[in-house]
């Protein structure tokens, strides 16, 4: 689930020590992409391939 990857960007925010552990400090950006499954097997496809979508 994206939400124990988001619970973990959350602890960091209150804990220096898994900060450090993992590297993040105040220049480090973080982007997070939740997905819960693939709805639509074509689409996911091509941006796998990094194809097109005219849809």
């Amino acid at each position: 689930s994206a939400v124990a990857g988001l619970a973990v960007l959350f602890c960091c925010t209150k804990q220096q020590e898994l900060r450090m552990k993992l590297g993040l400090d105040e220049t480090f950006r973080v982007l997070l992409i939740g997905s819960e499954g693939v709805t639509d097997t074509e689409t996911f496809k091509q941006i796998i391939k990094g194809g097109k979508n005219d849809g």
